[in-house]
Order: structure tokens, then C-alpha cells, then sequence
């Protein structure tokens, strides 16, 4: 009996610790550590853009010099729920073409994703909705990581690696090279 109950709330209390969107440095920082300055990351060749309500298939064009790709998972409540924290970096892209934010929603269940989530979020930004993971698979992510961001150059190489929404200095970091990198051109 006490088998039964301890194992879902095991499994429940994990859930909670990988979602939680605490301002925990240490959590968010792992990305970071790793050695992926000059990597290049693939981006799918089409991408379905979810924006207010309608979902468009179109070619990825690599028109921007600067990138953030981030990918979130979307089943993870409190990620869906800090996609409003990306406002800087939506107005960001308004400002300056050269610069773009693609923002990746893993879900393998759009219409639930659609109904149930989507109404949720406050950011007036195109989300890309990645039903099939081709982001992950294309780059050999690990599937377990709940949230991937990157800064990217005009050929795709990682700049910076890590999630500035969750970490003051990696946000500074984001900043600072977007700002010295846009004034280049």
C-alpha cells in the first residue's frame, strides 16, 4: 500500500523540482558551463509560427545577423508561464532587423498546448510550434532538458549559452553582447 502512494508522489516531487522556475542560478547555469562557443546549431528548414491564433508554415530565412533560439517544453507549466519574461528581447527584435528571438514550444500535443496554454501567455511574439522535436533531433540535444537558449551569429555558432530570463548574470552577459554586436554593423 505505502508502495503504491510513495511512487507517484516521488515522481510528482521531481516534476515539481525540474519546472520550477525558482531564481535558482546553479539550475539554469548547467547549459552554461558547457563548451559550446563556436558550435553551429541547425534550425529546421520549415517552421509552423503560431501568432495570435494562427498557425503558418513557412521556410526558415536566415535574415538576422543575431539570434536567441530558445526551446521550451510545454508541458512545463512555469516555463509557459515566464514566456512573458522574454518582453526585452521581443522589443529587441522590433527595434533592429538584424536582431531575432525564435522561440521553440516542444509539444507533441498542439490542440491541448492551444487551448489550455496558449491563452496563458502574455507575449505579443511569434511562438514556433516544434511538434516533432526536429530542433533537439537536429542538434543531438539531450531530450531531458527542459529549456535550451543560445545567442547565435550570422552563421548560427553559439555566442552565449544559457536561459537569461532565469539568471541576472548570464541576462547582463545576453545584453552586453547583443548591444556590442548590433553597434558592429
Amino acid at each position: 500500500m505505502h508502495k503504491k502512494i510513495l511512487v507517484p508522489l516521488l515522481f510528482l516531487s521531481l516534476l515539481f523540482v525540474r519546472c520550477s522556475n525558482k531564481d535558482n542560478n546553479n539550475a539554469h547555469e548547467k547549459l552554461s558551463n558547457e563548451n559550446l562557443a563556436g558550435t553551429v546549431l541547425n534550425i529546421p528548414d520549415t517552421l509552423h509560427y503560431l501568432y495570435n491564433d494562427t498557425l503558418k508554415k513557412e521556410l526558415y530565412s536566415d535574415k538576422n545577423s543575431l539570434k536567441i533560439i530558445t526551446r521550451i517544453w510545454s508541458d512545463c507549466f512555469s516555463c509557459i508561464d515566464s514566456l512573458s519574461k522574454w518582453k526585452h528581447f521581443a522589443s529587441k527584435e522590433k527595434e533592429n532587423k538584424d536582431f531575432g528571438l525564435y522561440i521553440f514550444i516542444y509539444t507533441s500535443r498542439y490542440p491541448y498546448f492551444k487551448r489550455n496554454y496558449y491563452p496563458r501567455i502574455h507575449l505579443n511574439h511569434p511562438l514556433i510550434i516544434d511538434r516533432n522535436d526536429k530542433l533537439s533531433e537536429l542538434n543531438n540535444f539531450d531530450l531531458d532538458i527542459k529549456y535550451a537558449t543560445f545567442l547565435l551569429d550570422s552563421n548560427n555558432k553559439v555566442v552565449l549559452t544559457g536561459n537569461p530570463i532565469y539568471n541576472k548574470k548570464l541576462m547582463k552577459l545576453y545584453k552586453e553582447e547583443i548591444n556590442k554586436r548590433i553597434r558592429k554593423q
